[in-house]
């Protein structure tokens, strides 16, 4: 049987809630940092600063492999599958050198993310003829 929050402790609870929401982006795999900032600022954990390194020379080739004469909409896009790019390379890492299952054998929260980034990278690359 569960008893009703009085104004304080609902008021409290709110307040935890929230700090856990702030404190997200301390994680070990760096990916909350890189999506909140939008890729402008690059998690302190190692290896983070050489895959964004390889993300920019990854979309520099593409560019190169589309004539280097991008259109506007085409430097757009990829401009837009920097994040993506950067968070599905930190997650793999992350996965790489950790188990897929964590202390509880539950699997890990981080699986949801590459599909997501996946999902929203695969038609970036495809819009400007990458298919």
């Amino acid at each position: 049987m569960s008893q009703e929050q009085n104004p304080a402790q609902r008021e409290a609870a709110l307040k935890n809630l929230q700090t856990g929401r702030d404190l997200r982006g301390a994680t070990k795999h760096g990916v909350f940092s890189v999506v909140k900032s939008g890729g402008a600022e690059l998690p302190t954990i190692t290896g983070a600063a050489a895959i964004a390194g390889d993300v920019d020379e990854a979309l520099a080739q593409i560019a190169r492999d589309l004539g280097g004469d991008l259109t506007g909409a085409q430097k757009e896009v990829l401009r837009a599958c920097r994040v993506p790019m950067i968070v599905l390379r930190l997650a793999e890492a992350y996965l790489i050198s950790n188990d897929v299952m964590d202390k509880r054998h539950r699997p890990r929260g981080i699986l949801r993310i590459p599909a997501s980034y996946s999902n929203v990278l695969r038609p970036n690359l495809v819009a400007p003829g990458l298919a």
